[in-house]
């Protein structure tokens, strides 16, 4: 298994913990949501030691913005009382750490700070963030610093506790059968030619660009089966796709898309594929995002993976779903015995 601290890292982003560091503190501003909800100055106290909206502000903000729907009062108030828990242990973590002495080095929270400024071009860029989001360098060292605390305290918690046997391992396998089916895939180049950039229409008269589309698109269908020439008469699919391939990323590995999933890519991508055998290469064909042709390397059938080859993955689902556990136990004994007061 890997090591603890990637499952604690794991665990803590799925608990909460994290619902207020880099992501939440450092993720888009809104601009101007209203809420249906009050949100006063001090959202809570932790015995006694208050907890500021601003961050509880931002992220829900972050994530009505992110809604691909308008929320309805009743759910941002119920988004903001889950979002306010969530603050809420991270300052029960943290009051605990202190209460056992524990502090995080000078040195690892000047790392991991030093991680999140060198993320900006510059000293200025990294102001105007902190000025656009009201908060300063002080607010977000203390979010780091409870983060990692946070880890410290439950890697504690857990460590020694949590045993992942073989039998169960297999167990899980056994039992949860069709989760380790693969479908049929196949391992495939292709060389892709767009037919104009993105945005491109939008410069043309809307009068006329049925016209031009259907111009544009001859015009890459043309360069497409030239280069399909090129192959035919010796020239080399790798090195073609490198020179004139649209899809960067695969064109730099000849255009190499790797071992591909059947319905991953447009319908029209598997039916050529259905039509070759190894080694053979396609007629172009076009799919919405533009002009194709594709070789064919290898055909794989559908299968399940194998125990072995899944076991490591296994043991981490199994860890968590444990560790969780252990995780809502330690805080519900920490909430147990502070007095938490909500003002929301």
């Amino acid at each position: 298994m890997k090591s603890l601290r990637y499952f604690l890292l794991c665990l803590l982003v799925g608990a909460g913990f994290l619902s207020q560091s880099h992501s939440t503190a450092w993720g888009d501003p809104g601009d101007g949501v209203s809420y249906a909800v009050d949100i006063p100055d001090v959202v809570a106290k932790v015995n006694g030691v208050e907890i500021d909206s601003r961050y509880v502000k931002f992220q829900l903000e972050r994530i009505i913005k992110l809604n691909n729907r308008p929320l309805t009062g009743n759910e941002k108030a119920r988004l903001l009382k889950d979002i306010v828990e969530k603050e809420i242990v991270r300052e029960l973590v943290l009051q605990e750490g202190k209460s056992k002495n524990r502090t995080l080095p000078a040195e690892i929270l000047e790392e991991e700070f030093g991680k999140l400024k060198a993320s900006y071009k510059s000293e200025e860029e990294f102001q105007s963030a902190l000025k656009d989001r009201n908060i300063s360098e002080t607010d977000l060292r203390r979010s780091l610093e409870i983060d990692s605390l946070a880890q410290m305290l439950i890697g504690e918690q857990i460590k020694g506790r949590i045993a992942i046997t073989d039998e169960e391992t297999r167990a899980f396998y056994d039992q949860n059968k069709e989760r380790f089916h693969r479908p049929e895939s196949y391992h495939a180049q292709h060389i892709f030619i767009a037919p104009f950039p993105p945005g491109f229409l939008d410069s043309i008269p809307e009068g006329q660009r049925d016209a031009k589309r259907l111009e544009m698109a001859r015009k890459a269908d043309k360069q497409l089966r030239d280069i399909l020439e090129q192959i035919r008469g010796g020239g080399d699919f790798s090195t073609l796709a490198k020179q004139y391939s649209h899809d960067r990323a695969s064109a730099e590995n000849g255009g190499d898309l790797e071992v591909v999933y059947k319905g991953v890519l447009p319908p029209e991508f598997d039916e050529e594929i259905e039509k070759l055998k190894p080694g053979e290469i396609s007629e172009p064909f076009t799919t919405s995002y533009g002009h194709h042709i594709v070789k064919l390397i290898e055909t794989r059938p559908a299968e399940y993976a194998e125990f072995d080859e899944m076991k490591e993955s296994i043991q981490r689902h199994l860890f968590t779903e444990k560790a969780q556990v252990e995780v809502q136990k330690y805080i519900d004994d920490l909430r147990s015995k502070a007095k938490v007061e909500l003002f929301i």
